[in-house]
């Protein structure tokens, strides 16, 4: 299947490709090959390339389960990126980096840090398949059976629990012991049944196909300019969902699309149906008009920067309010993920609900989210000292406050 050098009578150039490790050039014909340049729109010669270095990534992988497992955390093949294989380190990744330079893939392996070892999710899964075992066999009949998986992009396990079968009693408890216990490693999904998509995210402009999540970019076809997501959310009346985001984006009426990687194109999330933006309260809500769409979920999208890890899927847990001193993260559609401390509170005024920390911020990041520790904190607002495209001062608005005013509650599923 494999041939160290390209046939000379074949016209593309893979061979040339100075990123080719050494003896790992994949068959023109094999249907790994055919399928990825179909799929994404490649000359066979990229794709004999990408499935080569495939191959070489495999063998790494199991080299690094044994070798270092202290700082492994996983490794996948980024199509979305090129193809570039991506390996995750937790602290020193001195061991990790060597053994891809002896590999021969430097030139297109990325290590990235992440914060969960290979082998804390191996063992994560161990016990889940223990207990899924037993809570499908005593609690859950076969038509609605919990199940997992390993995602190793999001560094993290996977627990798929339809949503009727979290209220069983038996499942409601051993989910709240398995958080526990996973301290992080794990995204549990409530979703009826898994459902298989082929999901993109992009960095520019920062889209995502659905989910519906927090810290993407609001696009105003009507009014002109963007914003950000926040919090998918509940009405406590009626249970109808809405996107939260900051009351000064637009007027009740203002009309918000989202665009999704995979088709192309923009789509309509909703309306602006109620807000508030005086002085010292900025929040409103946007409706959800197609929510089989759509598909809401608790994430908020973590971007990758100096000092946060990438997550596509980042979970929220709950509400908190944020004193003096809270670390706090921002995803914002302008500058993405940062996070700082909080500095100040009751900005404007004791009867608002604004703070001031030190993150950094832009136009066109109003309505992002604030979250920490899986919980919603609050929705950015802006600039607390008038600079709007700046790292520090960062204004947002408490999430409580917001959620109690507009009669919804965050969705943590």
């Amino acid at each position: 299947m494999f041939a160290a050098t390209q046939p000379a009578a074949t016209a593309d150039t893979a061979a040339a490709d100075p990123r080719v490790p050494a003896g790992y050039l994949a068959d023109a014909s094999d249907p790994a090959v055919t399928s990825l340049a179909a799929d994404f729109g490649l000359t066979i010669g990229e794709a004999r390339a990408r499935i080569g270095w495939q191959e070489a990534a495999i063998e790494l992988h199991d080299r690094l389960v044994t070798d270092d497992a202290e700082h492994f955390g996983g490794l996948w093949i980024d199509q979305a990126d090129g193809g570039r294989v991506k390996i995750g380190a937790v602290g020193d990744a001195t061991k990790i980096n060597t053994v891809v330079q002896a590999a021969g893939i430097g030139k297109i392996t990325d290590v990235v840090r992440v914060r969960n070892t290979w082998a804390d999710l191996s063992a994560d899964m161990l016990e889940l398949e223990q207990t899924v075992a037993q809570l499908n066999k005593a609690a859950v009949g076969p038509a609605q059976a919990i199940t997992m998986a390993t995602k190793p992009s999001e560094n993290r396990n996977v627990l798929y629990v339809p949503d009727q079968v979290t209220k069983l009693p038996a499942v409601a408890a051993a989910l709240d012991g398995i958080r526990s216990r996973s301290a992080g490693r794990l995204i549990v999904d409530t979703s009826e049944t898994p459902v298989v998509t082929k999901e993109a995210c992009l960095l520019s402009p920062r889209t995502c196909d659905a989910p519906l999540r927090g810290g993407l970019y609001f696009k105003r076809p009507v009014a002109g300019g963007y914003c950000s997501t926040a919090f998918n959310a509940r009405s406590n009346s009626d249970g109808k969902w809405y996107m939260m985001t900051a009351g000064h984006c637009g007027n009740e009426g203002t009309v918000f699309d989202v665009y999704q990687p995979s088709t192309g194109q923009w789509h309509r999330v909703g309306h602006m149906h109620a807000q508030r933006d005086f002085v010292d309260d900025d929040y409103g809500i946007v409706t959800i008009n197609n929510v089989a769409g759509w598909r809401p979920t608790r994430w908020v999208r973590v971007y990758g920067s100096s000092d946060t890890v990438a997550d596509n899927s980042y979970p929220i847990y709950g509400t908190s309010t944020s004193p003096e001193g809270t670390r706090v993260c921002l995803s914002g559609a302008r500058t993405g993920s940062s996070c700082g401390d909080v500095v100040e509170l009751n900005y404007r005024g004791i009867s608002g609900g604004l703070a001031r920390a030190h993150y950094c911020h832009g136009p066109g990041d109003s309505g992002g989210a604030i979250y920490s520790y899986n919980r919603a904190r609050g929705i950015h607002v802006g600039s607390g000292n008038g600079d709007d495209d700046a790292c520090h001062w960062g204004l947002f608005q408490g999430i409580r406050e917001a959620e109690r005013n507009l009669n919804v509650h965050v969705y943590t599923g």
